[in-house]
């Protein structure tokens, strides 16, 4: 190796490539300029999974959007039925309570009204299209078989709330006062004195039988000409 010889030349060439070199913007320039470029394309990767989840949600929202608020008007039409049909029945200054002071049979002919409540929705021009489902036990279950898409069961419940909640804001304007009171409460449905826990199981119970019944109906052979 050749010994370099330290002369107060070589010091000074030494000290102007120093300055030179901080002085000099490209390296400044291509580092800056590759950070740019970093968040540049960093923005653009956000960007593009903002764009495809929109796109993915909206899609759906635009080819379905009628289903989903016929969903919600028919759940809406459900709920108003509900607070009607147990004001009338319940509430201690009705006529119709005065007149049946068996709570059975009031709770019956409410379970009669609902009944035919959910049959006119489900035959009319609405339900037919929409599939009435009415309830998100039944959109989760189509969900699950493959039936309903994805987005379109999320949207399809968002409606079925948006439409129950509205319904019952529409019955205590209708209403007033009575549907508040506590033998009407809104046609809520409470757990019984044997608590929560057998609320949820009969809950669950009732919905297997609901969907045993719907899904093996509409897939058995008709057994007659209707």
């Amino acid at each position: 190796i050749k010994r370099i010889s330290w002369s107060p030349h070589t010091w000074t060439e030494v000290v102007l490539a120093a300055v030179l070199i901080a002085s000099n913007p490209a390296p400044k320039k291509a580092y800056f300029g590759n950070k740019v470029k970093r968040r540049r394309a960093s923005s653009w990767q956000k960007s593009s999974i903002l764009q495809w989840s929109l796109t993915i949600m909206l899609t759906p929202l635009r080819r379905h959007w009628p289903e989903y608020l016929m969903e919600a008007g028919g759940l809406g039409i459900f709920m108003v039925s509900a607070c009607l049909a147990v004001t009338l029945f319940e509430y201690p200054s009705s006529p119709v309570r005065e007149a049946i002071p068996d709570a059975v049979v009031r709770r019956v002919l409410i379970g009669i009204a609902m009944g035919l409540t959910a049959i006119g929705i489900v035959y009319s021009p609405w339900g037919k299209q929409s599939g009435a489902h009415l309830n998100p036990s039944f959109t989760l279950a189509f969900f699950r078989l493959g039936k309903v898409e994805a987005m379109d069961a999320l949207f399809y419940v968002l409606a079925q709330f948006a439409g129950a909640v509205m319904g019952v804001l529409l019955s205590a304007a209708l209403i007033g006062g009575p549907i508040g009171h506590p033998t009407a409460s809104y046609a809520v449905t409470v757990p019984g004195i044997d608590g929560p826990a057998v609320a949820f199981i009969a809950g669950v119970f009732i919905s297997v039988l609901l969907l045993l019944g719907v899904l093996g109906g509409v897939n058995l052979p008709p057994s007659g000409p209707f």
